[in-house]
Formats: C-alpha cells, structure tokens, sequence
C-alpha cells in the first residue's frame, strides 16, 4: 500500500463519465499509465474507471471526475481528501459512518449527539476522510446504500452513500433489527470501532479471565434468588444492584442491612427522582423492587467505599482508546462527582466533574496519589486489553475506576459508548478533542488510511 496523500477532486464535462483525470506527475506518483482500468473506491464499492493522464498546465494533487459521478459518490468539489493505492485500486476517504439511533427533530437528527457528531465529522474533514452520521433503519443492504446526514457550513445536510469503510457505533439499543442490520454490514466487509454490546456479568466474568485483575474486582454475583443478596448483605452490609445491560446509572439500587435483626433500607432513582424505601422481610424487599427490575436481569454486588468530594460520592473516569496505529492509549481522566444525595456519580443524573490531582491530593500525600494514578492507569490498560482479546476487536472504551477511602484502586464498569461531558465539566476541553479525534485516527488505521 502507498502511504495516504491528500488530494482534491474537480469536475470535467468534456470526457466520458468513465474516465478519471490527473496530471502526468500524480499518474507516476501513483503508478498509474494511460488508458489503465482501475476501480475507485468512496467506501466499500469500487467503480470501474480508466485513467487518462493530462500533460501541464492540468493541476497537480487534483483528481478530475465527471460532475454526475462526484454527486454519485457524495463527494464535494475542491475539498481536501486522503487517497491511498492498494492493488492497483485508488481509495478516498475513509468514508466512516457514525451508527445512531432515529431521532424526530430533523433540526438535530442525532439529538443529544447533535454537537458530538457534528465535530466528528469536522474533525474527519481535517483529516481528509468523509463522515456522516445515520440511522440503522436508513440502511439499505440490497441496494448497499446508507442515507444520512453530514454537516457543512453549520447546517445539517442530507446525504447519500455506498455502504462505510468503517462504522462507529453510538446507538444506544440493540433491537433485533438493529443487531440484524449490524451483522449484514459487517459480512458486507464494513469493520465496527466497538462491539454492539457488553453486559456487566459478561464484564466480570472475562475480567476472571485474568489473574492480575483479581484484586481489583468487587465481589459480584449474578442474582438468580434473592437469598444470594441476603447472603451478600450478611458479609457486608451494604450491597449494590445493578442492572447487566443498563447505562447512565439508571435503576441501580443501594440497599443496607447493618445487622440480623435490623430491616432492609434500600434507594434507588427513578426519573430522576430519589427513592427510598425500608422492608422488614427478604420478600417484601423482592417485591418492591419489581417495580424498578422490570423482569430483567441484576447483579449485585459489594459496596466500595468510595472517596467523597464535599459529601458528594466520586469515581474516575478513564477515556481509553485506540490510535492511529491501533494501540490503546489514555486519553484522559478525571472524577464524576454524583449530585447531593445520589448513589451514583453519573454525569447524566445530575453529576459533576473534578480533576483528578484536585480531589487525590486532598485525600492522600502526593506521593501516594501518584502511586494511586500509576496503579489507575495500569489497570485501565489491563481491562481494555483484557476485553479487547476476549470480546474485540474493541477502539475505546470508558472505564470507571474507585478509589476508596484507603487509597485502594477498584474497577467499576467498562462503557463501550463512553460519554466526554466530564472533559467540558472540568474546563479541559484540549482532552475532550483528543477524544473525538482519536475514533476517527482509528478508523483510517482499520481502513489502511495509517501507516
């Protein structure tokens, strides 16, 4: 493969729609001869086209194609893109497409990722790749063409494309057509950044998988009677239940026991209200929990004893991704400070953000914080190498990391569609570009754009 150049595409009328237009210059530099047939590519499907090699004062970096075809493929006239050789093919782009789900509002077609799309996309055009955003059920695998959205000149703009070198899933469910249309892109030839899903117990259960990470596991359990949360209460008095697939936070229940003899006192949120409860017998905790387990599947687990900023419940959040050679690296970190009250530190249940070192060094002397943050980015990197060989490929995940009142360093929860509010919260917004630039360097890695 030829490393990655930047071109830009212009229009010609006078030739054949078959025919692909560049200077004497860029023909040698690609090693491409007159009249050669060659395939080009703005995603997965490759065109037919022949090459005609145009002698001065034709521009050079510039390839030429017929005004009908440049609207075909999507592409805009005298924009920058990276083009890359392999096989005797030529390759623009990447074309990445970013996979959501379906909103109303056609003024913000990705709602609340309205502002995270659309830098990914501008973000994509510096780099010379085509990103857009769509809907699952815009996907048409019989015609192999996807309709979206990208953004120019800051308006939202309707488009059309060929099925996406590379995917970036940010959907939030996984309906059975929704995991139907994912399988479809991928046998297609489509790479996804992330997998579609990562439960909980199916965390826990491969983070076994590695002797290293043992002790920074809470002891968890996959409740299948509530006789194992009575057992778990017994050793240790407060105890958390989660649900396996949820997010956000949401329907995570805290519950006390402080001795035998005591009663059940148990809390929970429920749209975004606090609720709290006390029962006096193990049935009567059960059944006033169906309300908010909704038949689905929880696990329970020890509670850590997690660090307080100004009374409030804290956590880290680690950004760890994958880079434009497709090695994991940290992005950034930084603590999710839980609103007055809650159990949890979810920025999206009313949370805010600290920096890291802010709230460490208030706690422990500075050399045990720096040894807390070696030990933090250790095992950020142990989990998402533990993950991405037993459930990947995975290009970032947001890892969730305690820290207790004795400096010990626990992990939490792995986020396969990690939220970057934190960043803002903190006022660093450099950290939050790194991590919108950094799924798009990974997607030219999976597309061969990076050396």
């Amino acid at each position: 493969m030829a490393d990655a150049l930047m071109i830009k595409i212009i229009p010609h009328s006078k030739q054949s729609p078959k025919y692909l237009l560049m200077a004497t210059d860029l023909a040698d530099q690609l090693g491409f001869r007159q009249d050669q047939n060659i395939l080009l590519h703005v995603g997965l499907k490759g065109i037919s086209m022949k090459v005609l090699v145009k002698t001065h004062p034709f521009p050079n970096r510039k390839l030429s194609l017929h005004p009908q075809l440049i609207k075909n493929l999507g592409l805009e006239k005298e924009r920058d893109y990276s083009l890359k050789i392999s096989d005797g093919s030529i390759y623009i782009g990447p074309l990445i497409g970013i996979m959501t789900n379906k909103q109303d509002d056609l003024g913000h077609p990705f709602g609340k990722q309205n502002f995270f799309i659309s830098q990914l996309i501008e973000q994509a055009r510096e780099m010379g790749a085509i990103c857009f955003g769509f809907y699952y059920q815009d996907v048409n695998l019989k015609r192999a063409r996807v309709n979206g959205y990208t953004y120019v000149n800051n308006t939202w703009k309707k488009v059309s494309y060929g099925l996406p070198d590379v995917i970036y899933p940010r959907e939030s469910k996984n309906p059975v057509k929704q995991i139907e249309i994912r399988k479809g892109l991928s046998r297609a030839g489509c790479k996804f950044i992330n997998p579609p899903w990562l439960g909980k117990w199916q965390t826990y259960k491969l983070m076994l998988k590695n002797d290293t990470l043992h002790k920074y596991l809470p002891e968890t359990q996959l409740v299948k009677s509530f006789n194992q949360v009575e057992t778990m209460l017994k050793k240790y008095h407060v105890v958390y239940m989660k649900p396996v697939t949820g997010s956000q936070g949401h329907r995570i229940i805290r519950i006390v026991k402080s001795n035998r003899s005591s009663p059940y006192h148990y809390q929970y949120q429920l749209n975004n209200q606090l609720v709290r409860g006390t029962a006096h017998r193990l049935t009567e905790l059960e059944r006033s929990l169906k309300r908010i387990a909704k038949g689905q599947s929880f696990i329970v687990q020890q509670r850590i004893n997690l660090l307080k900023h100004q009374g409030r419940i804290a956590d880290m959040r680690i950004m760890i991704q994958k880079n434009g050679q497709g090695q994991w690296s940290i992005s950034g970190k930084a603590f999710r400070i839980g609103k007055v009250g809650s159990i949890t530190s979810n920025i999206s249940g009313g949370g805010s953000g600290c920096q890291i070192y802010k709230l460490l060094n208030k706690h422990f002397s500075s050399h045990d914080t720096e040894k807390i943050v070696k030990e933090v980015d250790y095992l950020a990197f142990e989990v998402a190498s533990t993950l991405d060989k037993h459930h990947g490929p995975i290009g970032e995940l947001g890892i969730d990391i305690g820290i207790d009142q004795e400096g010990r360093t626990w992990f939490i929860e792995a986020n396969l569609k990690p939220a970057r509010r934190v960043f803002s919260l903190i006022g660093d917004n450099q950290t939050r570009l790194v991590t919108i630039k950094k799924p798009i360097q990974y997607a030219r890695y999976l597309a061969g754009f990076e050396k």
